[in-house]
């Protein structure tokens, strides 16, 4: 929990409660909204957090989709080890 806390707070710039709230949402559905971002953005904050998920040896992945909004915004989406059945 801390892990997951810490990297959305210094990496996607959310407070403690935004922070709190998106890891609620992964733990309960799998998968929660972080944010729209530029494309480009977006492969930049997941290679970044793909690495430091790896070098602490955490099973957090995170990915980015497109959406159909102006300037090919994507949102970022954190995913747990595995849905749960």
């Amino acid at each position: 929990m801390a892990f997951v806390l810490a990297v959305l707070m210094e990496m996607f710039s959310l407070s403690r409660a935004e922070a709190a709230y998106v890891m609620l949402r992964v733990h309960q559905l799998g998968s929660a909204l972080v944010g729209p971002y530029p494309s480009d953005e977006a492969a930049r904050l997941v290679a970044k957090v793909e690495e430091r998920s790896r070098s602490e040896g955490q099973p957090l992945r995170l990915t980015s989709e497109p959406v159909a909004a102006p300037k090919a915004s994507v949102f970022a989406r954190w995913f747990s080890r595995s849905p749960m059945s």
